[in-house]
């Protein structure tokens, strides 16, 4: 039973509403006149029964998936499954759009938080403007936090600015980057380091052409770094698969996705993902006390359901 008391200015006014408040089945409990004038009620309305039918019977949710096709071509993801997807939608179908989407995220990608180790020294590479020397610089201040000591390594001393850049980011953990002018040294300085963690700011790569390739290769394989690729959220997703081939053929497995903050459609994300890259982590923004955040399945889902949702709202405020 649900029970309101409330003042009215006369009786006729509180009859009234009391009906408004509780309906036309409202029960008057008690009127008192106050020394105002005014008109105490108090009244009632019996809303503990229940249909059970309504209880025990499951109800019946939409069975169209329009809703996924649209999210789909949002994103720009022409979806390359291999039959996957059916499998999951004929198991949650018909079911809640972001749980369809959670699963669907585990069953046709992998996320991995426990990379990149640091039992071999981590170099970054990526297109040019993905955010490489930033999350570099992220990551390097994780681990001074965690107590490692941190030798930190640049190639990429030819493009301008760069390794000042680097320097300013490293500052306030007390780090100073050591400029690497030519590529075959690597190894030796590596070798020589007796710090935990040793991380490289590769040198800027073209992933389109292939010496730049050629170069990444060679120093993934002479000194024996693990490669972790950036790769900025918004770009195209045929531009972005084969980014993303490029560097599985180099050997990365893992990748962290930056500017996730700046973009509104996130098929190149999730093209780089059907290549074999892992999802590790997200970059939002460029100050490295923002750190690195933990990209998983769920939150990947949300993210994408997020981003078409608030489309549909532009849409419908036109």
């Amino acid at each position: 039973m649900r029970i309101v008391s409330f003042l009215a200015p006369n009786a006729q006014r509180a009859m009234s509403d009391l009906r408004s408040k509780l309906g036309e089945d409202a029960i008057l409990l008690s009127t008192k006149t106050l020394d105002d004038g005014q008109v105490s009620v108090t009244g009632a309305i019996n809303n503990d029964s229940v249909d059970l039918n309504d209880v025990l019977v499951p109800s019946e949710r939409p069975t169209s998936l329009e809703w996924l096709q649209a999210l789909i071509d949002f994103h720009e993801w022409p979806l390359n499954s291999d039959g996957r997807i059916e499998s999951v939608l004929s198991e949650l179908a018909p079911a809640e759009p972001e749980l369809i989407v959670k699963t669907l995220m585990r069953a046709l990608f992998h996320f991995d938080t426990s990379l990149p180790q640091f039992s071999r020294p981590l170099m970054f590479s990526g297109p040019p403007g993905s955010g490489k020397t930033v999350t570099l610089a992220k990551i390097a201040a994780a681990q001074v936090l965690a107590g490692h000591s941190v030798d930190v390594f640049s190639l990429d001393v030819s493009r301008a600015g760069s390794l000042d850049q680097l320097t300013t980011l490293l500052s306030p953990l007390e780090l100073s980057p050591t400029s690497v002018a030519s590529p075959s040294s690597l190894p030796s300085l590596i070798a020589a380091s007796k710090s935990d963690v040793i991380l490289v700011d590769s040198i800027a790569t073209n992933p389109f052409d292939p010496s730049d390739l050629g170069t990444v290769s060679t120093l993934v394989s002479r000194a024996g770094v693990e490669l972790l690729v950036t790769l900025p959220a918004g770009q195209g997703y045929a531009d972005t698969a084969e980014i993303a081939r490029n560097y599985v053929a180099l050997g990365a497995r893992a990748m962290v996705v930056t500017k996730l903050d700046v973009a509104r459609r996130l098929g190149g994300v999730l093209a780089a993902a059907e290549t074999g890259l892992a999802f590790t982590f997200a970059g939002i923004g460029p100050t490295i006390g923002n750190g690195l955040c933990e990209l998983s399945a769920d939150g990947l889902a949300r993210l994408l359901l997020r981003r078409y949702r608030a489309s549909i709202g532009r849409e419908a405020r036109r």
